[in-house]
């Protein structure tokens, strides 16, 4: 019955393609809902791994469960396995061999586990990418597995381990093997693996899939599943490549708004994205509504909009793109933009003031950087250095434990909130002051 199981499931997927859908045209206030999860809401717009993890979600790689993402979690191996499979575009591959397996179930109850069913499907594609054997899958699925431990060789609902991500990645999305050691030299780490894993993680980390750190790799490590969603994220142009979206990578010289048409009691404006590559993309049409006369109501109608995760924010729609921002826009096979990924626009370098400066007097010069979502101004000191000081909402800032002086220029030279401050030199007698103008007024 096992052997035919496998048989069944062998010649049925051979007439299934992957088929992704990006779900363009659906609403956009549903397509908010269905990337956000309640706990990344409860974290800081500006956490290490929230651009991450809304991309994949809006992309329909990574799914919660009741509205929670639990990206703390340690991920399982089921989990891991359908996260890789759905990258590649194998999700509805894996539905139906989930299905066909889900009737030979209910045609002997008896024969099978049901401990992470919804996997199935992933686990069974598992054999064809050659992470499993077809008698470690036998053993998976039987009654067995549920009731004696020492029988399972393949713990589908165990914790994965980072070593078994990266070869698992290699494999689904067919990746040449590196012949050689090169990058996981540099790790002392994996030295104890055998040849063929760290042939694994040469590959992984030649294609800046998987990254180490200080410590090493932590191949044996486990993995958190919003450290699943950075990696999937590090791997972005393979994913798209997989499921037949496009990824264009620009700057956007202008957010324009025009009005395409105009009567009494309708006006259109349509508001377009203008890259430094000339392209444009149009990013919403509203329509204005309005009765007659003096006593009149707007009514506001959005028919466009494209889902937008920026960096330090909410995801939202298209309204939180600026001049400057670098993006990244990922269209359909039609070439229609559905999800378009931002980080915040960061000013042009500027000058360093005089060191001589006299409390209460006026400072002028450039703003060199600010980085809002790591609260941190970045000034050049010299020629190829600078100073990072940290700040508070953009009213109040330290540095070296020194109250920084804020105030509000005069009208005539500025239209937006600027910080002063002042910090001792290294003999304390010599005072630099900078005034740093905010891009955007502060929040």
């Amino acid at each position: 019955m096992k052997k035919r199981l496998v048989a069944f499931l062998l010649t049925a997927l051979m007439l299934i393609t992957p088929v992704y859908s990006a779900e363009v045209n659906s609403n956009f206030a549903d397509r908010i809902v269905k990337i956000k999860f309640a706990d990344m809401e409860a974290l800081p717009a500006t956490h290490w791994s929230s651009q991450a993890v809304y991309t994949m979600s809006a992309l329909g790689v990574i799914k919660g469960d009741n509205n929670m993402f639990r990206p703390t979690g340690t991920a399982t191996r089921s989990e891991a396995l359908a996260v890789l499979m759905r990258s590649a575009g194998l999700e509805q591959t894996a539905e139906f061999a989930r299905k066909n397996a889900e009737d030979l179930k209910k045609s002997n109850p008896y024969r099978y586990n049901k401990i992470d069913e919804w996997a199935d499907g992933y686990i069974r594609l598992a054999v064809d990418f050659k992470i499993l054997t077809i008698e470690q899958y036998n053993q998976v699925m039987s009654i067995e597995y549920e009731h004696n431990p020492s029988f399972k060789t393949f713990v589908k609902e165990g914790e994965v381990t980072r070593a078994e991500v990266a070869e698992w990645f290699v494999k689904i999305f067919k990746i040449p093997l590196k012949e050689k050691e090169n990058l996981i030299t540099d790790f002392t780490d994996c030295s104890h693996l055998s040849k063929q894993t760290r042939l694994y993680l040469e590959t992984a980390l030649s294609h800046g899939i998987l990254k180490g750190d200080g410590n090493g790799i932590r191949p044996d490590g486990t993995i958190s599943r919003q450290e699943l969603a950075q990696i999937l994220y590090n791997a972005r142009q393979l994913v798209c490549e997989k499921n037949n979206i496009s990824l264009e990578n620009a700057k956007i010289s202008d957010v324009m708004t025009d009005t395409i048409s105009a009567t009494e009691v309708q006006m259109v404006n349509r508001t377009e994205m203008l890259l430094d590559s000339g392209k444009s993309y149009t990013l919403t049409r509203t329509y204005s509504l309005s009765g007659a006369g003096v006593d009149y109501n707007i009514l506001h109608k959005t028919d466009t909009d494209i889902l937008t995760v920026k960096e330090g924010q909410a995801p939202g729609g298209a309204h939180l793109l600026n001049t400057g921002d670098s993006v990244e826009i990922y269209s359909d096979e039609k070439g229609t933009p559905f999800l378009i990924v931002s980080n915040k626009v960061k000013s042009e370098a500027t000058e360093i003031l005089d060191d001589s400066y006299i409390e209460g007097s006026y400072v002028y010069g450039k703003l060199y950087l600010i980085d809002e979502s790591q609260k941190m101004l970045v000034v050049k000191t010299g020629a190829d250095s600078y100073e990072e000081i940290p700040y508070l909402d953009g009213m109040e800032a330290f540095w070296r434990q020194e109250k920084i002086e804020k105030e509000r220029f005069m009208l005539e030279f500025l239209d937006l909130p600027c910080i002063v401050f002042r910090a001792k030199s290294e003999s304390g007698t010599i005072y630099r002051a900078y005034r740093i103008q905010f891009l955007e007024s502060a929040k």
